[in-house]
């Protein structure tokens, strides 16, 4: 059975998945430059929250950091 992650990495390397889903890429150059800024700092957000989950100290000096 494939999990996501095969679908996603074969070989090591990651998988276009709308390539592997049969479908055209999708145009994001129609997307709002501060849309974008505003989706990659919650991404890199939920990132670092995920990182640092388990270590609060470590959580709470990256967070000082910033």
């Amino acid at each position: 059975m494939r999990t996501e992650q095969d679908v996603l990495r074969t070989k090591n390397r990651i998988r276009n998945v709308f390539e592997a889903a049969g479908l055209d890429k999708p145009n994001i150059g129609i997307l709002d430059d501060e849309f974008l800024a505003e989706l990659l700092e919650r991404l890199l957000e939920g990132e670092i929250k995920s990182s640092f989950a388990g270590n609060v100290v470590q959580n709470q000096r990256f967070s000082e950091l910033l």
